[in-house]
């Protein structure tokens, strides 16, 4: 893994081109969606064997012309990715990014990828952890709205100065729900590993 933590996450069309070759990845956005849920709900989450498992799943081995390099900045940029998120995450959590276009992009390029961020992060919560009483009132009603922002028409989205806002909004509101969430989760699984080695949980 990279050895110091990274402050960024990359440049999205930068991780896009990297991570071309992963010819089963939807997108970077979708993959950073997947990611996070990971983090939020597999703990403690083993990065290493992720990184390895996205590789092998993803790799198009039986493309033959793959350049030189291209697997190495691969398997790199999902490290970078991870470091920064996990880092992020472990902070207080007002640094944590989605990896998502540059807000120069037209709109609809931009909820687009963030329609894929939220799909695969709600997706992949559910799997991962079906059961949620555990989760407040504030968490559950977070959840739901990120599985609505992942269902956004897009055809009916205009370029214009309101709708702009109301994405930068809802992004907003999306990054600190993904926070709300992760806090809770390791919240719950601190309980739950003391409740298992028969600690007092308060």
């Amino acid at each position: 893994m990279v050895a110091d933590s990274i402050e960024t996450l990359p440049d999205y069309d930068v991780a896009a081109s990297d991570l071309f070759w992963l010819s089963n990845i939807c997108s970077a956005a979708h993959l950073h969606g997947l990611l996070c849920a990971q983090i939020c709900c597999t703990q403690p989450f083993v990065a290493d064997a992720w990184v390895e498992a996205q590789m092998k799943r993803n790799l198009n081995v039986r493309t033959l012309n793959i350049p030189f390099g291209a697997v190495k900045r691969a398997k790199q940029l999902l490290e970078a990715v991870y470091q920064t998120s996990f880092t992020q995450l472990n902070g207080l959590g007002f640094d944590f990014e989605l990896l998502l276009p540059d807000d120069e992009e037209d709109l609809l390029t931009k909820t687009q990828a963030l329609s894929e961020w939220c799909d695969a992060f709600v997706n992949e919560l559910v799997r991962l952890k079906p059961e949620q009483s555990f989760y407040s009132d504030d968490a559950r009603e977070a959840i739901e709205h990120i599985r609505t922002t992942a269902d956004i028409n897009q055809d009916i989205l205009e370029n214009d100065e309101q709708e702009e806002q109301a994405y930068m909004e809802i992004l907003e509101y999306i990054r600190l729900s993904v926070v709300l969430i992760y806090m809770e989760t390791t919240k719950y699984f601190g309980s739950a590993t003391k409740a298992a080695s028969g600690e007092m949980v308060h």
